[in-house]
């Protein structure tokens, strides 16, 4: 161990004792007990160490902050090795710190900062921790302590080495000294990569000792420069004294030396763009003070100060010939010789004092001459004044009578314009008392009553009940102490007690011409603007439910699609004893087919195709057998037929769906109680239904017409309240509990009956039952057979498969016995269609396109039996696909499917192949209307019959 390692323990042994006696010391002092520990990665009197310690008591010091105590210690890391000097340190401070309390820790360079993160919870728990003169600095030195803050060095070398370029060009090489430190490892690979300068050669000089860099600078010839980096240790690992370091730079009489570290500065370089230790230690000194005056950590970011302009020495400038107009714009100078004011400041000074004093004199006896000479100008010009002021007297006069004049006929326009708006103005006093009232208000509020105080020369004046109504005391005393309010009442109409009306009220405070505090209130009835603000949201919900209610009438139609074409294509095949239940689920698939139109028509408003005369009858027959089999325990059914021959003109499906929806009610509403449910076909006259009763509520009605059919569907259930009654059409309102109704029957009941021309009836109330009286044309009357005319517990029962006969648009048999006769012949008739279409069908290729599976597989299935060839594709790029690859004869493809629809896959395969035929489905009967495309489209569920014919017609 060398000479200063040696006295290294001494020392240390002092600053222990002198740190164990200090805050004893200082509180003996009376000093306050708050201490702040500056900790150093090197020795005590180190030009670095000693610069950045001025920076911070600039700050900290007893001169600024006389509640703060500075504690100080040295790591000594130069001399020690870091990990030596964290061993001996570590018990030093723990020892030094037993007694005292510190607020906050300041550490300097990087060593002292890894030094107090490693012993921060054993030395000062909790402390926050300023850091200054840390060099590669990354947010991963701070370990994610978000109580650490600081300054980060950053020594600026490339502009450095572009400074030295500037003002030596003509050399042409350049000589790195630094010592084997991994800071020095970094200053050289920063200096790598920032070299972009080809006529420059660099050469390093790592870890040498000081005779090795003193005659590696005599060396050196007059192409050459140095860069000089800190130096803190040889390659033998020996220390390296800074004052020496300085020394040697002094004796280099050839060759220029620069740095980036204001130490050396003075000591023998000529200049740098250097990074100043005052600067590092005073900003890291101001954060500090501002955690110590209660502001958080974390709302102070790490930061790094501004670099200073060039700095030169003016002795090393002398010895190397530089002059001022050499060195860049804004270069700074140390140590130049004062200039010539500097050295003659005194002569200088008194001369200008006795010039001054005669400039002085001279201006005093002019201005004394001046101010005489103004005397007699201000006489005579006041008396031109005076003259001027009788004359603008009598002008402004004359023009205060014209003003006068003007106000008094602009106030009589405003009061006549205020009088004929139709809205209610009055200006009040501060005590609600009315001041001036329009026509519409004395209109409105013809009671006005005069005040006892009221002026007699304003008739308006006096107060209102309707006013003080309108702005209650809680409501004006805002009014005066925010000066303005508006706001929206309801009140009672003055003119018509009985009814109401929505008032938007404007109340606005203003200083009159006597200073009094008055306020215009303005009155506008906006009912009818609040009624069209209502209509419109209704308006924008039942347009939401219609786009809903069409999405879910397209995925119905999907899925009934493969259950009507492949039950069909089954009961073909099927024996005799399974051809009953296969009707059963035809039919039922029927009716959601109807359903699933029915929900189309419902969402977007339209109306149903146009129907033929049907018997009521039947389909009210069907559906009470079917409301027989799901009656609960404690319900019973009673039904009067009397009218079976009336034909209305209607599908049979809407009627089934109007008696099973008012059926499922009506049994909903006697599920707990039990009761009898009744339903009556009966036809009525224009007189009858006049005697309809009191408080029966009707969706539609249409003009009388000779005789209309009635059909009651009643119950003796829970009945309805008046509130339930105003919204039972609406869409999606149910008074089910959750789960067990949509809202959508009675709604669809509703539209069916509208677009049947006909209209509903209720009748309820509450523990009583209700009553659905149902109304529809009479078109005309049937032929009825021996049998025809049996009351209602004499008909046959209707066979399903005759509803479905009826939705397809043919004629209703005369009794339900014949419809399995004739659904028998339709199945041979289409058994009998394939055959006949296979010769023709055998050579063409039908490309399926549909993003439901289970449709695609029906069609398919179908299509194959009927001798086509057919290709299948689950979206539409796979559908292009396959076109690029097999040539088909016919596109048949689903409007609405993800990514690419049905339209643009169209569009599409008219560009690439415009002669192919195309064929779009769709259960969205409102949008595969509305596309701009020629082509023919089938609707979802699709008939196995309708989709042989739109085949056959696009391939014509």
């Amino acid at each position: 161990m060398d000479r200063q390692d040696t006295s290294t323990p001494r020392w240390l042994a002092l600053a222990l004792v002198a740190g164990l006696l200090g805050p004893a010391a200082a509180a003996a002092a009376g000093r306050p007990a708050r201490s702040v520990l500056v900790l150093h990665s090197y020795h005590q009197g180190l030009p670095w160490v000693d610069r950045i310690n001025d920076g911070v008591e600039s700050v900290l010091g007893r001169q600024k902050r006389r509640d703060l105590h500075l504690l100080f210690a040295y790591l000594d890391s130069k001399r020690l090795q870091p990990a030596a000097a964290f061993a001996l340190h570590r018990g030093y401070l723990k020892a030094r710190l037993a007694h005292t309390r510190v607020a906050a820790v300041l550490v300097a360079d990087n060593n002292a900062l890894r030094f107090a993160l490693d012993y921060r919870d054993e030395l000062f728990p909790h402390v926050p921790i300023v850091f200054c003169g840390v060099n590669n600095y990354t947010p991963a030195l701070l370990r994610g302590s978000a109580t650490v803050t600081g300054v980060v060095e950053h020594a600026d070398h490339r502009a450095t080495i572009a400074l030295m370029r500037a003002v030596h060009p003509t050399r042409t090489h350049l000589l790195i000294v630094s010592d084997a430190t991994p800071t020095s490892d970094a200053i050289r690979a920063e200096l790598a990569r920032c070299n972009c300068d080809r006529d420059l050669r660099i050469e390093t000089l790592i870890g040498a000792s000081l005779d090795e860099i003193e005659q590696k600078l005599a060396s050196l010839g007059p192409a050459s420069m140095v860069y000089l980096t800190p130096l803190n240790r040889d390659r033998a690992g020996r220390y390296v004294d800074g004052e020496a370091v300085m020394a040697v730079v002094r004796r280099a009489h050839t060759v220029p030396v620069y740095s980036s570290w204001d130490f050396y500065l003075r000591g023998g370089i000529v200049g740098g763009v250097l990074v100043s230790p005052y600067r590092q230690g005073r900003t890291a000194a101001g954060l500090l003070e501002q955690i110590l005056d209660g502001r958080p950590v974390a709302e102070l970011p790490v930061v790094s100060p501004r670099v200073d302009a060039p700095t030169f020495d003016y002795a090393q400038l002398s010895r190397f010939h530089l002059s001022r107009d050499e060195l860049p714009e804004g270069s700074v100078v140390v140590d130049a010789p004062p200039s010539f004011y500097l050295r003659h400041r005194t002569s200088i000074l008194a001369a200008l004092a006795l010039a001054s004093l005669a400039a002085l004199l001279l201006l005093w006896r002019l201005v004394v001459q001046w101010r005489q000479h103004r005397r007699l100008q201000s006489l005579h010009d006041e008396l031109a004044l005076e003259q001027e002021r009788l004359v603008q007297l009598n002008t402004n006069y004359l023009a205060e009578q014209d003003r006068r004049f003007a106000a008094e006929r602009i106030r009589h326009q405003l009061q006549a314009a205020i009088d004929q708006s139709d809205q209610l103005i009055a200006i009040l006093d501060h005590e609600r008392r009315v001041e001036y009232a329009n026509v519409a208000l004395m209109r409105a509020c013809s009671a006005i009553k005069p005040a006892d105080d009221a002026p007699t020369a304003n008739p308006r004046a006096g107060t209102s009940p309707l006013l003080e109504a309108l702005l209650d005391e809680p409501t004006w005393a805002e009014v005066l102490e925010r000066g303005c309010w508006q706001g929206r009442r309801r009140v009672a109409c003055p003119l018509e007690p009985s009814s109401s009306w929505e008032a938007q009220i404007v109340a606005s405070a203003f200083a009159g011409i006597d200073e009094r505090r008055l306020v215009t209130v303005t009155i506008r009835d906006i009912s009818r603007e609040v009624a069209l603000q209502a209509e419109l949201a209704h308006a924008e919900q039942l347009q939401a439910i219609g786009s809903l209610t069409s999405g879910i009438a397209h995925d119905v139609g999907n899925v009934l699609t493969p259950i009507l074409m492949l039950g069909r294509e089954l009961r073909q095949v099927a024996e005799d004893s399974a051809r009953e239940p296969l009707d059963e689920i035809i039919a039922a698939a029927e009716r959601g087919r109807q359903l699933a139109r029915n929900l189309m028509s419902l969402g977007r408003g339209g109306g149903w195709r146009e129907a033929e005369p049907t018997r009521a009858a039947e389909p009210i027959n069907e559906a009470r057998r079917l409301l027989r089999r799901s009656l609960p325990e404690g319900v019973s059914l009673e039904c009067e037929l009397e009218a079976c021959d009336a034909l209305v003109r209607a599908d049979p499906l809407q009627l089934h769906q109007i008696v099973m929806n008012l059926g499922a009610n009506a049994v909903h509403a006697m599920r707990d109680g039990g009761g009898t449910l009744r339903i009556a076909l009966t036809t009525v006259t224009s007189e009858e239904r006049a005697e309809a009763p009191e408080g029966a509520k009707e969706a539609k009605d249409t003009k009388p017409t000779a005789e209309r059919l009635r059909l009651e569907v009643a119950d003796t259930g829970c009945g309805m309240t008046h509130a339930v009654q105003a919204r039972i059409f609406d869409p999606y309102f149910t008074t089910k509990p959750p789960g067990e109704g949509t809202g959508l029957g009675l709604a669809n009941v509703h539209n069916i009956v509208v677009q049947l021309s006909g209209s509903i009836a209720i009748d309820s109330e509450p523990g009583v039952g209700t009553t659905f009286r149902v109304e529809l044309p009479v078109v005309g009357r049937a032929a009825l057979s021996m049998s025809g005319s049996r009351p209602l517990t004499q008909i046959p029962e209707a066979h399903p498969v005759a509803t479905q006969s009826a939705a397809a648009g043919s004629e209703s048999p005369a009794a339900g016995s014949e419809s399995p006769a004739a659904d028998s012949e339709s199945a041979a008739v289409d058994s009998e269609s394939p055959a006949a279409d296979s010769e023709s069908a055998a050579a063409l290729r039908v490309l399926l396109v549909d993003d439901d599976a289970s449709v695609l597989r029906a069609l398919e299935r179908l299509l194959t039996r009927d001798g086509y060839r057919v290709e299948t594709a689950e979206g539409g790029h796979e559908a292009l696909a396959l076109l690029e690859q097999i040539p088909v004869d016919l596109v048949l493809s689903d409007l609405t499917m993800p990514e690419l629809d049905g339209v643009e896959l169209l569009t599409r395969i008219r560009e690439r192949w415009p002669t192919l035929p195309t064929i779009i489905a769709s259960a969205r009967h409102d949008i595969a209307e509305s596309i701009d495309l020629d082509v023919p489209r089938i609707a979802k569920p699709i008939e196995l019959s309708d989709l042989r014919r739109v085949i056959s017609e696009a391939l014509l």
